[in-house]
């Protein structure tokens, strides 16, 4: 029998050639440029080392995104003031580099403050003209006090005819820890016919906002921790998401919201839980993803009647201030809600909450998922059990997010071996979750 002729596993020069073929770089500008925006900038800069035909196209990325918060969790002591200069003066070259005479996209995140105002200023300025579409100003400066304010300069160069043409691309806005007023976001509101999400997080000098107008686009909404806010007017036809995080002294002024489908509200600690049902209660029967982050003193017993949630498919509960001796109405609002699919409660582990001794059958044909943190009550999970007939899972955690590292560790066995028990309890071929 002759030899059998074995093949070569080595292609012919020629193959490997074509196999190593750069055609990635064969691409347009256009289009390497556009790939290089969906890179952080540091990694788009890196780019550039890899041919000649690679140096400068990272200059023409439309996006600049400046995002360094993963850096601020790992900073403190005296390191924060050498990374600031590291940060600026990062920030600093980007920009004298940058060649392309528009943005999608600019983002600054870092601790910064009044010290640096001028640079701030300065970045501003260099942004405003290129037309950007996404603006994101996110400060975190070490006190309160030294918060950045834009110059009058910077107010002024915001108003100018010049860039009237440029901010009218706006589509989305976020001002964090920057002291600018009201009268300076109604402009934007005014002058930016696509702008879609307004985000403000501890804004100082705004007393009373004004969101409305014929041709307002926004869609979502988002205000946090602006401690000042005497009242909010708005009146959005095309508003979805409403998110709002702050005290509930607030005057409220609602107009037309035909679209509003997601409220997210969290009152603060000195004020009752109706706060955050009363004034969207015409609302209410549209809504179809709710999440209340509620405190309940010690003494609470108010219940809120609880409108036709017809619509709604996601709540979400976050119920802080337990110990309170009464929990009452978070069943009620599931009986309210015959669409719902999935049903989120978290409270602490050390929770007295009790529930009345007779919780009253209610068919949950809808409910699906569960998820508690906290709150490991057999009674509520049996009645969840035995109304939610096409339940499919439940997810139990005996910590609180805000438990973790707090006094309610000592619980940790005693909470764990109740929610494993609940599951020992359960009917044939039903699971349970234990994290």
């Amino acid at each position: 029998m002759g030899k059998r002729v074995r093949r070569s596993s080595v292609c012919p020069k020629h193959q490997r050639d074509k196999h190593l073929e750069d055609r990635i770089s064969q691409l347009p500008d256009g289009i390497l440029s556009h790939i290089l925006s969906l890179l952080k900038i540091r990694e788009a800069g890196r780019s550039s080392v890899l041919s000649c035909r690679w140096r400068d196209l990272w200059k023409f990325t439309t996006s600049l995104n400046f995002d360094a918060s993963e850096t601020i969790l790992k900073l403190f002591g005296r390191k924060i003031k050498q990374e600031r200069s590291k940060y600026v003066a990062w920030v600093n070259q980007v920009l004298k580099l940058h060649l392309r005479p528009s943005l999608d996209e600019f983002r600054v995140s870092f601790f910064l403050d009044s010290r640096d105002s001028c640079i701030i200023d300065e970045w501003i300025n260099f942004v405003i003209p290129k037309r950007v579409k996404i603006l994101e100003i996110d400060l975190q400066p070490f006190s309160l006090a030294t918060l950045y304010t834009p110059s009058q300069e910077c107010y002024l160069s915001f108003k100018s005819p010049s860039n009237l043409s440029s901010i009218k691309c706006l589509t989305s806005l976020s001002l964090q820890y920057v002291n600018v007023n009201g009268e300076l976001i109604e402009y934007f509101l005014s002058n930016c016919p696509h702008l879609e999400q307004l985000r403000l997080f501890w804004l100082e000098q705004i007393v009373n906002l004004n969101v409305s107008g014929p041709a307002l686009q926004l869609k979502h909404l988002e205000i946090y921790r602006c401690k000042l806010l005497e009242s909010l007017e708005f009146c959005a036809p095309k508003l979805v998401t409403f998110k709002y995080f702050g005290h509930t002294k607030i005057r409220l002024s609602m107009g037309n919201l035909p679209l509003l489908a997601e409220l997210d509200i969290s009152a603060s600690q000195d004020h009752q839980a109706t706060y955050a049902l009363v004034p969207f209660s015409s609302y209410l029967s549209k809504i179809e993803t709710l999440k209340l982050d509620l405190w309940l003193p010690e003494d609470y017993e108010e219940i809120p009647q609880i409108p036709e949630l017809t619509k709604l498919k996601h709540l979400t509960l976050d119920v802080e201030g337990l110990p309170c001796s009464r929990f009452p109405w978070f069943t009620s609002l599931l009986e309210a809600a015959p669409s719902l699919l999935s049903f989120k409660l978290s409270s602490p582990i050390g929770s007295r909450a009790i529930l009345p001794q007779m919780l009253t059958p209610h068919p949950h044909e809808c409910l699906k998922d569960v998820e508690i943190f906290g709150f490991v009550n057999r009674k509520l999970v049996m009645y969840l059990l035995q109304n939610a007939i096409n339940l499919e899972k439940i997810t139990i955690d005996p910590y609180h997010p805000s438990d973790r590292s707090g006094k309610y560790r000592k619980s940790k066995k005693k909470q764990e071996a109740r929610a494993h028990q609940l599951r020992e309890e359960l009917p044939f071929g039903f699971k349970i979750t234990v994290l």
